[in-house]
């Protein structure tokens, strides 16, 4: 899936998101100053946008969007925040997960205190 072959392959649509991407900043710079044009925001959705064609066939085209909004930051900065702690205990991300389904599954609750 990752070979040399097939990322040379995937080389046009590279471009492509590459020039929306270069097409949307220059229509920043076209405006009246009054836009802020948020670069980490803009990254993401360029990732998100080559990873999801690339890996799932689809695109969600975050490229698009107003602002670079609707893209895959915030959920990249909250994994990356969490990987450190991963990495030195893995038994912190199956806690946090059995907290997050009881927190929003009140009802998981009865059922693990009635065991």
């Amino acid at each position: 899936m990752f070979s040399k072959r097939s990322i040379l392959d995937f080389q046009p649509v590279i471009r492509e998101k590459l020039e929306i991407l270069c097409d949307k900043i220059a229509k920043y710079g076209e405006g009246d100053g009054e836009q802020i044009l948020c670069l980490n925001y803009a990254w993401s959705a360029w990732a998100g946008d080559l990873i999801t064609e690339y890996a799932f066939g689809f695109c969600y085209n975050h490229l698009e969007s107003p602002g670079f909004q609707e893209s895959f930051h915030e959920a990249y900065m909250e994994m990356t925040g969490f990987g450190h702690v991963a990495v030195q205990f893995p038994w912190v991300h199956p806690v946090r997960i059995l907290c997050y389904t009881m927190s929003y599954h009140p009802s998981m609750i009865a059922r693990i205190s009635s065991r």
